[in-house]
């Protein structure tokens, strides 16, 4: 008789599991992250692969090459140019965006601590969207920008100022961004034709204004112009995390003055995201015509390529979202002998490599950090 309550219980924690799995409703993701993690299967729901390390890949190595449609130098100029059109629009070069220019950046200063300044730089966007850009400035900086993209959700401020603090005791000048409408920066009422006013809190908002991806990027490329005139910097790296590295592949992709550029827990291609139904990635980074015209395999590509550039995909193995295991071994050779061929081989006009860290969670570790600020070091 005195096991009966713990018959009831344990009947109770598996209905729950399995009618939370089943319609994903109070603890999915914390449950999906755990079971992902100890590679068990979900109750309530079918698992393809009890093996978090396997992917399910249903294209063939020759069918994932087919995605590839810049085959010479030329294309690279000529998909760069698409690219920027998708972004920005018609005969808009992303460095006169006239739709952009509308309002001046706006500019605060303060004392971050000794002999480093922190100077807030405020891009107004059309319908009040803005983003505001951390820049922390070192009196003796080496010249060196290092720009942070942070993801989902919040800012960069509540779980990664170490990051910029570490590349500050290096000299470097750190330029933080946080994705529109997350961190300071501004959260306004849209008027939408034939809609009425909605106030922008989430990403899918966008799809209701034209030119939606030119709001996660052109802040980034302003940012680089101005610190460029500024502060006489003459190298520029950058750092993404989870949508973050998403909009940094494509920062890369567009502007060539970045010479190193780390996505880190980026999302997979969609052809890799069948496993689990929610898994297809934030409304900027799936964007229609991005995904329909340029595909991200090309985006990788344009990523790389130039003189003495680097990109690299940095997965941590067991990531509980969209990033983890290995299913970039599904396109990762591919793309380095692409690469490869259209650098002549030299690795001096390109250079693609991913990294598999060995990590638990959706996050950039301290061993992911000393491995990217090896690598700037050593470029």
């Amino acid at each position: 008789m005195k096991k009966k309550p713990f018959v009831i219980l344990a009947i109770f924690i598996y209905m729950f599991g399995f009618f939370d799995g089943k319609y994903q409703v109070f603890f999915y993701k914390g449950i999906k992250y755990i079971y992902e993690v100890t590679g068990l299967p979900i109750p309530g729901k079918s698992s393809k692969n009890k093996d978090p390390l396997l992917y399910n890949n249903i294209h063939t190595e020759e069918e994932i090459a087919s995605f590839i449609k810049i085959y010479n130098n030329d294309d690279v100029e000529s998909f760069r140019k698409k690219l920027n059109t998708i972004i920005f629009g018609e005969k808009t070069n992303l460095s006169n965006n006239k739709m952009m220019q509308s309002v001046q950046p706006d500019f605060r200063q303060v004392n971050y601590r000794d002999n480093i300044i922190k100077q807030s730089i405020t891009i107004n966007m059309e319908k009040n969207i803005n983003s505001i850009l951390d820049v922390y400035i070192p009196k003796l900086h080496n010249n060196r920008l290092l720009i942070y993209y942070h993801g989902h959700p919040d800012s960069y401020s509540t779980d990664y100022m170490w990051v910029i603090d570490s590349f500050l005791e290096k000299n470097f000048v750190v330029m933080a961004v946080n994705l529109p409408l997350q961190g300071d920066n501004s959260q306004p009422y849209v008027d939408i034709d034939n809609v009425g006013k909605v106030k922008f809190t989430s990403h899918d908002h966008f799809k209701f204004i034209d030119h939606p991806l030119s709001y996660f990027i052109y802040p980034v490329i302003k940012g680089i112009n101005i610190l460029s005139n500024q502060l006489n910097i003459d190298d520029y790296s950058i750092i993404g995390l989870s949508g973050g590295a998403s909009m940094t592949s494509i920062v890369a992709a567009l502007d060539t003055r970045i010479k190193n550029t780390y996505a880190v827990s980026t999302q997979y291609p969609l052809f890799l995201t069948d496993v689990w139904d929610q898994d297809y990635g934030d409304y900027e980074s799936t964007y229609p015509d991005l995904i329909k015209d340029i595909g991200y395999l090309n985006i990788y590509i344009l990523a790389s390529m130039g003189v003495d550039r680097h990109y690299t995909q940095i997965f941590n193995l067991y990531d509980g979202d969209y990033s983890g295991g290995l299913k970039y071994k599904a396109y990762e050779k591919i793309i380095k002998s692409q690469v490869d061929y259209l650098s002549g081989g030299s690795g001096r006009g390109g250079d693609f490599n991913i990294i598999s860290a060995n990590t638990i969670g959706h996050k950039i570790s301290r061993e992911t950090f000393d491995l990217i600020y090896a690598d700037i070091c050593k470029h």
